[in-house]
């Protein structure tokens, strides 16, 4: 009998700054998952360049995302931290599975028909955006992963995976661990201009985690609450308790129980929910501030030996079942 943790993988795309969405859905339970598995960390490169991207904002999104790691939580002593682009057998394992994967699989992503359109008002539609799917199940079946923390959005990507791996070890043997997934614990953060989308980086929709408490407060204050008349708790006011729920689950019950008891103004909502936001952000803020570039780029370094190890098992197995010699 073992006593060996399950290993879990999970990315997060350097798009620049990251708001408080992308943090809240993964980043920020990566140091929670650490104590409990096996834990593989990557920031995914690759993916970043599937939809527009400038190649000189790229080099400081990567740094950034690196910072915002390491200053949540995660411990290099405790979890591999990796650059998706340093690990050469992400892609080399990614054309192998493409070749593999039905194109009208790809074609159903709902996430590549979002996409689609509006890569198409921009650049065109590139191969790599509806070849995602088949990369992000490279990155997870390459580490044997047992399990995937993803937010509801992720898992038709999830269950792509699983089905290529089990289409992979069907035909040629057992290679590929079959991965199974495991949604957020905390709510999905949406626009707090229009609580029907998700949360974005554009103008006052989101929140940076790099915004002053001055700005949080400003965004928060203006953020959308009710529309119409309802008996029902509107997308608006919902999403701002999930994000005061994840931040300070007791004052979120003590908004709670005054919204039931009808006793709750939004006002008193929304300046309660700045106050504690502020107060959850200031010390990861402040060990960001803290990290250089060289320390931010040499987490990489440290883990890209022990991780390309255990991809390279991988790939040769896979390569050796196919009959790659």
């Amino acid at each position: 009998m073992t006593n060996q943790k399950q290993r879990v993988f999970s990315g997060i795309r350097p798009t620049g700054e990251i708001h408080l969405g992308n943090f809240l859905g993964s980043v920020n339970q990566w140091s929670e998952l650490q104590n409990n598995y096996d834990c593989v960390f990557a920031v995914v490169d690759y993916h970043a360049i599937t939809t527009t991207f400038e190649s000189k904002e790229l080099p400081k999104a990567i740094i950034e995302t690196s910072k915002w790691i390491i200053a949540s939580g995660v411990d290099q002593q405790k979890s591999l931290i990796i650059l998706q682009s340093q690990i050469p057998e992400h892609t080399e394992l990614a054309w192998i599975l493409n070749c593999l994967t039905p194109l009208g699989e790809l074609e159903r992503m709902t996430q590549f028909k979002e996409k689609r359109e509006q890569e198409t008002a921009k650049s065109g539609i590139m191969a790599g955006l509806l070849n995602y799917p088949v990369l992000m199940a490279s990155d997870i079946l390459l580490y044997q992963t047992d399990l995937v923390p993803v937010g509801e959005d992720q898992v038709q990507h999830i269950e792509l995976a699983r089905d290529i791996a089990k289409r992979f070890n069907n035909r040629f043997g057992k290679v590929f661990t079959i991965p199974n997934y495991q949604l957020s614990k905390n709510a999905r953060v949406m626009s707090l201009k229009n609580p029907t989308e998700k949360m974005s980086k554009t103008g006052d929709q989101g929140i940076l985690l790099s915004d002053s408490a001055k700005e949080i407060e400003r965004k928060i204050m203006g953020a959308t609450t009710d529309t119409i008349a309802s008996d029902q708790m509107s997308a608006g006011v919902k999403n701002l308790c999930n994000i005061l729920q994840t931040v300070s689950p007791r004052t979120y019950s003590q908004m709670l129980e005054k919204y039931q008891k009808k006793t709750l103004q939004y006002l008193e909502l929304k300046k309660v929910l700045a106050k504690e936001l502020i107060s959850y952000l200031l010390p990861i803020q402040k060990k960001y501030h803290q990290i250089s570039d060289d320390q931010a780029l040499e987490i990489f370094e440290k883990s890209r030996a022990r991780a390309q190890s255990l991809a390279q098992k991988t790939l040769s197995r896979a390569k050796k079942t196919i009959g790659v010699l």
